[in-house]
């Protein structure tokens, strides 16, 4: 939720998320030419260091590796939960 200009297309690019004026979050890009990430601070995180954080964890695609772990992890959690109920 806020405002936001598209940042380039180009990974590594990236703009300011505003919320009523103030700065909220980041705009970034990840990978050339895809659809940016919103990032935002978090419990005892600053922005700074979410945005440092995630330009960490990238490794070639758009999603950075922690959250597509996370979501691999949980689709198999579901089949199996799915298996053992038939």
């Amino acid at each position: 939720m806020g405002d936001y200009a598209e940042p380039g297309r180009r990974a590594g690019q990236s703009t300011p998320l505003l919320f009523h004026g103030e700065q909220v979050g980041v705009v970034l890009r990840t990978r050339d030419n895809v659809k940016p990430l919103f990032v935002t601070p978090g419990h005892r995180v600053s922005l700074e260091s979410a945005v440092k954080l995630v330009r960490r964890c990238l490794d070639g695609f758009r999603l950075p590796k922690p959250t597509r772990e996370a979501d691999h992890y949980v689709r198999q959690l579901r089949l199996l939960y799915q298996s053992l109920a038939l």
